[in-house]
């Protein structure tokens, strides 16, 4: 069965919010890599996760 564009969509997001969650400094390229996408999409996906909320910050957390 074929995934409709939502669902793939939804899914690219998914392995991003991953990765990002493992490490939140991990360049464009780098995040590309590791998920199997081109830069430019990594790109517009962050961007659109970061728009619409979903993404609204980045921090450090120091384990003392």
């Amino acid at each position: 069965m074929v995934k409709s564009s939502k669902e793939q969509i939804e899914a690219d997001e998914i392995k991003i919010l991953k990765e990002l969650r493992k490490n939140s400094r991990l360049s464009y390229n780098d995040l590309a890599e590791k998920c199997g996408f081109s830069r430019q999409k990594v790109w517009r996906l962050v961007n659109d996760l970061e728009n619409n909320k979903t993404i609204w910050g980045y921090s450090t957390v120091i384990d003392e």
